[in-house]
């Protein structure tokens, strides 16, 4: 609950930062299942681990950019997490734009302002902006917790090349899965 507090005073005082929830089903064990949780996010939270070479999967765990983790309720590390990341953000800008016409989402991407080896996938991310749960079982049992910004789920947009480049989906489809936004 510290750590779903610190989520929404984040993403409502920080408007620098895009602050998600990816509820984990690690404690899915204990006899009550997260409603909010996906097997997707534990594995994804694995893949970081794995990727910056640590191992360290834990609740509650912040990502940063991928790159740096922390205590999910710790507003000090969270904070000089991002800055410590912020170098690498601010290197790999690129143009980009979001609207809505026509019934559609449309995403453009400029060019990357720096040479890209491989290229990158372009995620939608749906996200349900607010969702109280009672907790049924554990430390927490019989307590309500305000989730927010709950990613829904992933879905890949298109490939970017580093060239100029746009992506469509249909907003219907982009607010699928029960959200009621996207990132």
């Amino acid at each position: 609950p510290p750590a779903d507090s610190l989520i929404a005073d984040l993403s409502r005082q920080r408007a620098d930062m895009i602050v998600l929830s990816l509820p984990v089903d690690i404690w899915d064990y204990n006899g009550w299942k997260d409603t909010l949780a996906r097997p997707e996010f534990s594995q994804r939270q694995k893949l970081y681990s794995q990727s910056r070479g640590d191992h360290q999967v834990y609740t509650p765990q912040v990502v940063v950019d991928g790159q740096a983790h922390g205590v999910g309720s710790d507003r000090a590390q969270i904070l000089s997490l991002v800055e410590e990341t912020s170098a690498a953000r601010v290197k790999e800008i690129a143009p980009l734009s979001l609207a809505e016409r026509n019934g559609m989402l449309i995403v453009e991407l400029g060019e990357a302002n720096h040479q890209m080896e491989r290229g990158a996938n372009v995620m939608l991310l749906r996200v349900v902006k607010s969702r109280t749960v009672t907790i049924g079982r554990g430390e927490n049992r019989g307590r309500e917790v305000t989730y927010t910004n709950v990613v829904r789920s992933i879905v890949r947009l298109g490939f970017w090349t580093g060239a100029p480049a746009r992506f469509e989906m249909p907003l219907p489809e982009a607010r699928a899965d029960d959200a009621d936004g996207y990132v």
